[in-house]
């Protein structure tokens, strides 16, 4: 059985783009039974990206990913998030405690698997404040657009 990694973020053009492609490499390189796919929160935001033809990661990204060997970059285009991927996924990854929210308010019953990609590393929270498990989007600082 493969097991199946969901990482979530905004527009899916910066942090979980890059961690999929991340992931997707490494994967390859070790045949491990996991997969790893990506998705952005904002509706929004992705279909106004789309009608401007600009669903490819940020060019920074992926020219450092392709830079460090990780071509798989080049492939992603941006997608907002579904229902039938929150199904797939054992474990959802959001990158801040907002969207980790946003995601268990549109699916509740799936609460369990969704946590924010520090606290899993981390795998507790003590005292720390839940910003503390934040990993902030480069490009839209205090915006989340």
């Amino acid at each position: 059985m493969t097991y199946k990694i969901l990482a979530v973020c905004n527009a899916n053009k910066g942090r979980s783009a890059a961690f999929e492609a991340f992931m997707t490499h490494a994967i390859a390189k070790r045949n491990l039974k996991l997969h790893v796919e990506s998705a952005g929160v904002n509706a929004e935001r992705i279909l106004e990206l789309t009608k401007l033809g600009e669903t490819k990661s940020f060019h920074v990204i992926e020219e450092m990913l392709c830079k460090m060997g990780v071509p798989e970059i080049n492939y992603h285009r941006c997608k907002v998030i579904d229902a039938s991927m929150v199904e797939r996924a054992d474990l959802i990854l959001a990158f801040n405690t907002k969207i980790r929210d946003r995601l268990r308010e549109l699916y509740p019953k799936n609460e369990a698997k969704i946590v924010t990609v520090r606290k899993f590393v981390i795998e507790k929270d003590g005292d720390l404040p839940s910003e503390a498990f934040d990993v902030d989007d480069p490009y839209h600082q205090n915006d989340e657009r």
